[in-house]
């Protein structure tokens, strides 16, 4: 979900941030990347959602994609992210809405 960073001690894999800088900065990534499938739980709404993995992951290869009804990205400008065939690139977040809670399983390509 949603939180500002300076509420946040630990960064969760598969959770995205948006991290608002004036100045260039360099923000450590997971290293190593997660091994095993990543699990989230989200509530019916617009959520944050991040690629944990080194690779690019196909959203129709997400357990519970079924239920993502929109995914945007932003830089430098607003896009939308084709359901059948998008996918989420290392280190970007992503708005997606879901049509109802659910948990969503991130497995490595």
């Amino acid at each position: 979900g949603w939180s500002q960073l300076s509420a946040v001690s630990v960064l969760t894999p598969g959770e995205a941030y948006w991290i608002d800088v004036e100045d260039a900065v360099t923000i450590p990534l997971f290293e190593p990347s997660p091994a095993g499938p990543v699990t989230l739980t989200y509530q019916a709404g617009w959520q944050f959602l991040g690629d944990p993995f080194e690779v690019s992951l196909p959203i129709s290869s997400i357990t519970g994609s079924t239920l993502i009804t929109a995914c945007y990205s932003y830089g430098p400008q607003w896009s939308v992210i084709d359901m059948s065939t998008g996918v989420l690139e290392p280190g970007k977040g992503y708005w997606v809405q879901l049509s109802a809670p659910t948990t969503l399983t991130l497995k490595r390509p």
